[in-house]
């Protein structure tokens, strides 16, 4: 009706207007005149001017062609001026007014200015809109701000909304789901929610159901990471979230929540020792590594056992065994002569050859060569480089440390790192260094060069000419210059036998030969068939008053018996078949020795030498000491003074008496070589006894600082110290000093999780393998790894049954806490398994269940949520979308006259097409018409 009306309207408007379809701006009245106020002309809308010769013939008497022509209006300037329809202040599309300011069709616009807006009930869906149903009433689905009402659905303009309803494949309202059907179980319920375990991500769509591992989270996934495996954070089963870790709500990749390397121990974590290096007991996953024992939180992990065939901690080997005298010793340091290499197992233990050319082990420095004197010694050691007359250049590694040596804080004779004095002589963290000046060592080595001569020969063999040739009966001075030639003694040729020496020059006659057979005696390389080199050491012992002296004092010296030309054949040179010290025959009395040794000069050094037959002692490069020639067993001393003078003194007596020395003006305070030549060449005697006083050089020794929170070599552990009632100097004190007003007490006490006082070995503490104090479990250190059931590294329970958190990835489905977990219904058992409920597939009856089929999932004919029946035949409710004809409840549908059947279709009834003449029907056409000879109530009418 309300359409008919508009339309006659219409039709009145369109014969005022003249009919015919002419066309009528805006403004116009039809009558093609110009009404007051109307603004004058309009300008075509083409863009021609009324000058136009076209609009002239158009109006040949129009009164407006003397008129001065004004330019258009400005569509979109905000105001409206004909031939205008509306002016919105922009020349937007859509928005009720286009870019030609011509109101756009379903808006409403001012008739000055301003926005356009939608006309709600026009049936037109503009801008603004949601909806438009034709009219203004609320209540049918369209607002009368034409707004979609909750539970309708909207989708043609101009037609009626329909009420939403769940099935319809829709999303609207309180629905969470809408699969288009209204079948239950299939992931979106019959009041379109969504059911567990299913995803209903498009509407009209079946939903599908969840898996574990697909990466999205749904149903009663607590995470999905988009695998199936445990360990990332999600588990398994997608059914809880691991410890430390945290999973998006939507699923995807877990996070870990515990950062490795900060020092702070986690569930997940079975060490950290603040970094994540490799190597060091702690790998970057903060796991323990093989043959490391990491008992502290934050600290520095430590070697697990020395002997276990892994080098670890602060070991420098580890052999596999714990036996000194094998190049690793009891504590797993390298012993000196030996270099370890580290193997897939234990350490490979070799003895090391100096002159190798290989730096390895003990060696200081390796040159290819044992010889003396050049910078790196026989026995690899460093050697101080001393000129002539001067002080020697100590180098750090030669084992010479001088109080005012400010470039060297330490020297141990070494440069190896990790004993405490670094390879550059600098004090090495965690330990403390002296310089072994007062405490003397028991014993000193003195290596010695020997060098062996033919001096007896036989079978044609060839006699060194200055061995066994010459006799004499006491010191020839004077057969050496006063000075070392390029680190040897110079030949004078004093009583060299091919000279003449009249008026008793040489009064113990001929001594040498020439200068190129002296050369023989300390040559660095040797001369075949001629001369033989052997390097030995002299372990110098300490006596009273703090001397030294050689190990065969008071004995003769035959160190090459079992060596050299003599044992080598007898073709080569005759044994002397004399009895020396109760040894007899087979002696060798041919050789020559070289000693070097660098000390500092104090002043008070004594040296005193006894024996035959040549010797020569040079300080400094000088000869102090001359006893040269044949001659039987003598015996001098020298002294060195504080003011650099060298006193010699006949026997050891200090009786002012010189003899022959050279050394002057050496001032104390610097290292000074001194250098040792003797010559052993005639029989029956070979004395050597060489006393030394105060030559001993200051020596570093390293020793680790127990007690100042730094594990070195030889510590297990060290807890540091604290300073009490003082003020503290450093991080931990050790000593008095590091705690001034204050007393120092130190951490390594023993007690639980503290080290032992001397830093080698643990208190009680989380990882020893013994429950004690505060620990909730302990395996040990290898144990205690943090799994299912065990224990953690900080000795507290791991994820177990009982502790209030479900861990899916160890089978649990349920955990109310110890107390909690006791099988109540819809509880937990002991076990973590899902006590009696609703679910089940049981029916408890007498926790009230009337169904449970294990879905409950209010399927028709089912069992709905909880464990009541779901809509069913027999409820008493007609569902008639589920085939039912009638339902007068359980009881009632017993398929009586007129009733229900127990499968709710209708019993037999009048109308049914069938005569039921039991129940008294004598007709039955199915109609119920009573016109037609059969009464409504099935019996046969008579038809007048």
């Amino acid at each position: 009706m309300r359409r008919a009306v508009r339309l006659v309207l219409l039709c009145t408007f369109l014969v005022a207007c003249g009919g015919g379809g002419s066309e009528v701006e805006p403004g116009d009245d039809g009558d093609g005149g110009v009404e007051p106020g109307d603004g004058g002309a309009v300008p075509p809308r083409d863009g021609s001017t009324p000058d136009d010769a076209s609009a002239r013939d158009a109006r040949p008497d129009d009164p407006r062609d003397a008129m001065p022509w004004e330019p258009p209006p400005a569509c979109g300037d905000g105001t409206r001026v004909a031939p205008e329809e509306c002016d919105d202040g922009n020349q937007l599309e859509g928005d009720g007014c286009d870019p030609a300011c011509v109101r756009e069709l379903g808006f409403n616009c001012p008739q000055l200015a301003g926005a356009c807006a939608a006309t709600c009930g026009d049936g037109l869906l503009v801008l603004g809109e949601g909806c438009d149903d034709r009219d203004v009433e609320p209540g049918d689905g369209c607002t009368e701000r034409c707004q979609v009402e909750q539970g309708y659905s909207c989708l043609t303009p101009g037609e009626p909304c329909t009420a939403k309803r769940c099935g319809d494949g829709m999303v609207a309202g309180t629905e969470a789901c809408d699969d288009g059907n209204d079948v239950p179980g299939d992931g979106c319920s019959l009041g379109c929610q969504i059911e567990p375990g299913y995803l209903c991500n498009v509407p009209g769509s079946r939903c599908t159901a969840a898996r574990c591992g697909d990466g999205l989270r749904a149903g009663d996934e607590a995470c999905d990471d988009g695998n199936v495996a445990s360990g990332d954070g999600c588990t398994e089963s997608c059914q809880a979230v691991e410890p430390n870790h945290a999973c998006p709500d939507v699923g995807g990749p877990c996070v870990r929540t515990s950062v490795c390397g900060n020092g702070v121990l986690t569930s997940d974590e079975a060490c950290d020792d603040r970094n994540v290096n490799a190597g060091d007991g702690c790998d970057a996953s903060c796991r323990p590594e093989s043959g490391w024992i990491c008992a502290i939180a934050g600290a520095a992990c430590t070697a697990a056992s020395c002997g276990d065939g892994i080098v670890a901690g602060s070991e420098r080997c580890d052999d596999g065994d714990t036996m000194p005298g094998d190049g690793c010793d009891a504590r797993c340091q390298l012993e000196v002569g030996w270099a370890c290499a580290a193997q897939s197992g234990a350490s490979a233990c070799h003895r090391t050859v100096c002159g190798d050319h290989v730096l390895e082990g003990s060696e200081a420095c390796d040159d290819g060569n044992d010889i003396v004197g050049d910078g790196c010694g026989p026995t690899c050691l460093i050697e101080p480089s001393c000129p002539v007359g001067q002080a020697c250049t100590s180098v750090c590694g030669d084992g010479l440390r001088l109080a005012t040596d400010a470039d060297e804080e330490c020297d141990d004779g070494n440069v190896r790192d990790g004993d405490g004095c670094s390879a550059d002589c600098r004090v090495e963290a965690g330990f403390s260094c002296t310089d072994v000046r007062s405490t003397l060592p028991a014993t000193f080595p003195l290596t010695v060069v020997y060098r062996d001569f033919v001096h007896k020969a036989l079978n044609g063999s060839v006699r060194h000419p200055d061995f066994e040739i010459f006799a004499g009966s006491g010191p020839t001075l004077g057969l050496v210059g006063p000075e070392l030639v390029s680190g040897k003694p110079s030949y004078t040729g004093r009583c060299d036998a091919s000279k003449s020496y009249p008026n008793g020059n040489c009064a113990h006659s001929q001594q040498t030969t020439t200068a190129a057979n002296f050369a023989q005696w300390y040559a660095n390389a040797e001369v075949p068939n001629v001369m033989k080199r052997y390097v030995m050491q002299m372990n110098m012992a300490q006596g009273a008053g703090g001397t030294y002296r050689n190990p065969t004092f008071g004995k003769q010296l035959f160190p090459l018996d079992a060596t050299g030309f003599v044992a080598m054949s007898p073709a080569k040179e005759q044994r002397t078949n004399a009895t020396v010290d109760g040894v007899s025959a087979g002696r060798n009395f041919g050789f020559t020795s070289e000693i070097h040794h660098w000390f500092e000069f104090d002043g008070g050094e004594v040296l005193t030498f006894s024996g035959d037959d040549d010797v020569w002692v040079f300080i400094g490069g000088k000869l102090a000491l001359d006893i040269g020639g044949l001659h039987s067993k003598v015996s001098r001393t020298i002294r060195l003074t504080a003011d650099g003078q060298a006193l010699c003194f006949v026997g050891t007596t200090d009786s002012g008496t010189s003899c022959g020395t050279t050394a002057r003006g050496l001032p104390a305070g610097n290292v000074y070589e001194m250098a040792l030549f003797h010559a052993e060449r005639h029989t029956n005697e070979s004395n050597f006894d060489l006393t030394l006083t105060g030559f001993v050089a200051a020596r570093s020794t390293c020793e680790s600082r127990c007690g100042d929170g730094i594990v070195t070599s030889g510590e297990l552990c060290d807890a540091g110290s604290v300073c009490e009632g003082g003020e503290r100097t450093g991080a931990s004190c050790v000593v008095a000093g590091d705690c001034p007003a204050g007393s120092c007490k130190s951490l390594n006490d023993g007690s639980y999780g503290r080290c032992a006082s001397d830093c080698g070995s643990y208190g009680p503490h989380c990882g020893d393998g013994v429950k004690q104090g505060a620990e909730a479990c302990d395996l040990g250190s290898a144990g205690n790894l943090g799994n299912y059931g065990g224990c953690t590294q900080d000795c507290k329970r791991g994820p177990y049954c009982g502790d209030a958190k479900v861990d899916g990835y160890s089978g649990e489905r349920c955990d109310l806490g110890a107390a909690g977990n006791v099988g109540d219904y819809e509880g937990c058992t002991a076990t973590c398994m899902l006590a009696d409920r609703c679910g089940d597939g049981m029916v408890q009856a007498d926790e009230g269940e009337l169904c449970d089929d294990g879905l409950n999932r209010s399927g028709y004919g089912g069992c709905g949520p909880g464990c009541v029946p779901a809509p069913h035949c027999g409820d008493g409710v007609v569902q008639r979308a589920r085939g039912e004809q009638c339902d007068d409840g359980a009881a009632q549908n017993d398929g009586h006259y007129g009733g229900c059947t127990a499968t709710c279709k209708a019993a037999s009834r009048c109308g049914d097409g069938t005569v039921d003449r039991d129940q008294g029907e004598s007709c039955d056409d199915a109609n119920l018409n009573a016109y037609d000879g059969c009464s409504a109530q099935c019996r046969l009418d008579v038809v007048i």
